[in-house]
C-alpha cells in the first residue's frame, strides 16, 4: 500500500486491549433491523438475514466501499470487548504496547464501537463508528499515522492528509482513506453492504474476499468467534483449480512441519485444514474456560512469534543468497568472454588474466536496515553487468587475490543490528591447463542469522 498507510484492519488487534480497562458496557439490543443506535434510522440500508446480526443501520449508510472491491471486513468491537475471553488477554496484550502507545489504546477502548473496511488494488475505506463525545481517539489515530496537513472534506468535522490517503471525522465516525471514498462515505453515498460481513451467535469479526483467477482465489469467507467454551477462527476458500489448492495444501504442511513443530501435543489440532477438491476449510481453535483459552491463545502467540522471526530472517537471507549465486554466474561469464583489455584496448589472452576485486557497495554493512544503492556506487562493477537497484539487506564485495588466481564473492549482513556480521562467500578459483573459472559447489556461512 502506499504512502506508508497502514491496512484499515489494524483496528481488528487493539479488541484484545479494549477491555484493559473495563471495556465498554454490554452492547445494546439490535432493533429490527440489525442496528445498535436509539432512535430512527435510515431506510433502503439493507438487514441482516434471521439470526444474524449486522453493522448498525448508520455506518451501513457511509459505507462507501471502492467499485468491485475485494476484501471487506466487519468487526463489532463493542461485542467483543465483553467477552470473558478478551477480558482475560486484554490486560497483558495492553502491557506488551510501548508506553507512548497506551493511552491511545485506552481512548480507542472506550471509543470504538465497530468498524468496517473495503479494499480494491490501493483504494481503501474504512469506517468506525465511535463514541460522539469523544476526540482523543482521533487525535490519537491521526497522530500515529502521521497525518499533519489539515484539510477540507465537505461533511467532515475536521480532516488531515497524508500523500493520497485522508483522515476525517464526523460526529460518531472516524474515516480513513482516499479522499474520493472518505468523501463519498460523509455524503452517505453508500455501497450495497456485503450479507456475507453479517455475525451469527458468538461471532464478532468477519472478512470476505472477492478474488480473481490471476491470484488463484474466487472467494473467500473467514469469521473470528468468542464462545464461553471455545474461541477461533473459521475460514472457507474456493480457488480456480484443484492444483492451486494442492499446492496451499502443500505449503500448510510445510509451515505446520517447520513453523508449528514446536506446538504442544495437546494443542496439536488447534490447527486444521481440510481440501475438498478446489475448496479449502482452514480453523484455529482453542477450547476450554476463557481462562483456558487465554493460556492457549498467549502459548500460541510466543511461538508464532518466534516462528515469524525465523521467516523474516530467512526471507531476508534469500537476498544474499540469490545475489551471490548471480554475482558468481556473471563473474563466469565475464572470465570466459574478451572482456578483458590491455592499455591498447586488446583482448587479453587467457593465459594472462588475472581476476580483479570488486569494492563493497554498500561502504558499510547495513545495520538491522536496508540501504538503497544510487548508480554511482555500481559504476565500479558495470564489467560484470551488475547492479542491485532495490533496497539491500547486504553488503557486496568480490575480493581477488594478488596473483589474480581465485577470488571470493562475499555478502555480509547484520540483521539484528547487534553490530555482530554474517558472512556469506562463494570461492572462485583458476584451474586447470586451460584456465577455467570455477566456483566452489555451496555458500559457505558463517553466523548466517547475524
Amino acid at each position: 500500500m502506499k504512502s506508508g498507510f497502514s491496512s484499515g484492519l489494524f483496528v481488528l488487534p487493539l479488541v484484545a486491549a479494549l477491555a484493559a480497562c473495563g471495556g465498554s458496557p454490554a452492547p445494546t439490543a439490535p432493533t429490527a433491523d440489525g442496528s445498535k443506535a436509539a432512535g430512527s434510522e435510515p431506510t433502503g440500508v439493507g438487514k441482516p438475514a434471521p439470526g444474524k446480526r449486522g453493522a448498525s443501520a448508520a455506518l451501513r449508510e457511509r459505507f462507501a466501499a471502492p467499485k468491485n472491491a475485494e476484501v471487506f471486513a466487519y468487526g463489532d468491537v463493542e461485542g467483543a470487548v465483553t467477552t470473558d475471553l478478551v477480558r482475560e488477554v486484554a490486560p497483558g496484550f495492553l502491557l506488551l504496547m510501548p508506553a507512548s502507545m497506551q493511552e491511545c489504546a485506552r481512548a480507542w477502548m472506550t471509543s470504538f464501537k465497530e468498524v468496517a473496511v473495503a479494499r480494491k488494488d490501493e483504494e481503501l475505506l474504512v469506517v468506525l463508528r465511535v463514541d460522539p463525545a469523544d476526540k482523543k481517539a482521533f487525535t490519537c489515530l491521526r497522530e500515529q499515522q502521521e497525518f499533519v496537513t489539515a484539510i477540507a472534506v465537505p461533511g467532515a468535522t475536521e480532516a488531515f492528509s497524508k500523500n493520497d490517503r485522508v483522515i476525517a471525522r464526523e460526529s460518531g465516525f472516524l474515516f480513513l482513506g482516499s479522499k474520493e471514498l472518505v468523501t463519498k462515505a460523509l455524503a452517505r453515498s453508500r455501497s450495497e453492504w456485503p450479507s456475507a460481513l453479517d455475525l451469527g451467535k458468538d461471532q464478532y469479526f468477519s472478512l470476505e474476499l472477492r478474488g480473481s483467477e490471476k491470484e488463484g482465489l474466487v472467494a473467500g469467507h473467514a469469521v473470528v468467534e468468542a464462545a464461553p467454551d471455545h474461541a477461533g477462527l473459521n475460514a472457507e476458500m474456493e480457488l480456480t483449480s484443484d492444483e492451486v489448492a494442492q499446492s496451499v495444501e502443500a505449503g500448510y504442511a510445510a509451515m505446520q512441519k517447520g513453523l508449528l513443530g514446536e506446538v504442544p501435543s495437546d494443542m496439536s489440532g488447534a490447527f486444521t485444514l481440510k481440501r475438498t477438491g478446489k475448496h479449502l476449510t482452514v480453523a484455529l481453535r482453542v477450547s476450554g474456560a476463557p481462562k483456558d483459552q487465554a493460556k492457549q491463545i498467549g502459548d500460541l502467540a510466543a511461538m508464532a512469534q518466534a516462528s515469524l522471526r525465523k521467516y523474516l530472517v530467512r526471507t531476508k537471507q534469500a537476498e544474499v543468497r540469490n545475489t551471490l549465486g548471480f554475482l558468481g554466474k556473471n563473474l563466469v561469464e565475464w572470465w570466459e568472454s574478451d572482456q578483458q583489455k590491455d592499455a591498447k584496448g586488446k583482448a587479453i589472452p587467457r593465459d594472462k588474466r588475472k581476476l580483479v576485486s570488486f569494492p563493497a557497495v554498500p561502504k558499510t554493512v547495513p545495520k538491522g536496515e536496508k540501504y538503497q544503492s544510487t548508480k554511482a556506487d555500481w559504476e565500479p562493477w558495470q564489467t560484470l553487468n551488475f547492479a542491485y537497484d532495490m533496497p539491500q539487506y547486504f553488503q557486496y564485495e568480490i575480493r581477488a587475490s594478488k596473483d589474480g588466481k581465485s577470488a571470493e564473492i562475499i555478502g555480509r549482513g547484520d540483521l539484528n543490528g547487534d553490530g555482530k556480521t554474517s558472512l556469506f562467500t562463494i570461492v572462485a578459483k583458476v584451474t586447470g591447463p586451460e584456465r577455467r573459472l570455477l566456483l566452489s559447489p555451496s555458500i559457505e556461512e558463517k553466523d548466517p542469522d547475524e
